[in-house]
């Protein structure tokens, strides 16, 4: 599957990562990182991203922080968007509070 360029790609590929993100596992994540790293960041695909990285942020850290960190390192996103990929790597204050 080429990566989404079309809306109707995206909407294609979020209820995919909505069926991928009920198995937390490695592969999981390597998954959704290569969907980040293929696809253009643009206003089509806005809500492919949002829901990657909020599927993402569901996921232990110590199945997200090396291929996070590889991502960011692989490909250069804009700045926003690195940001947003970054605070995946930051400890949530209210992860506190979910125990």
């Amino acid at each position: 599957m080429p990566a989404a360029e079309e809306l109707e790609d995206v909407h294609t590929r979020v209820k995919i990562v909505a069926a991928l993100s009920h198995v937390h596992d490695a592969e999981t994540v390597k998954a959704l990182g290569y969907e980040l790293k293929r696809s253009i960041s643009n206003n089509v695909t806005r809500q492919l991203y949002t829901t990657i990285l909020k599927e993402l942020r569901s996921f232990p850290m110590e199945l997200i922080s090396e291929p996070v960190e590889n991502l960011l390192a692989e490909k250069d996103f804009s700045y926003k968007i690195k940001k947003r990929i970054e605070e995946l790597l930051e400890p949530e204050y209210d992860n506190f509070w979910r125990l």
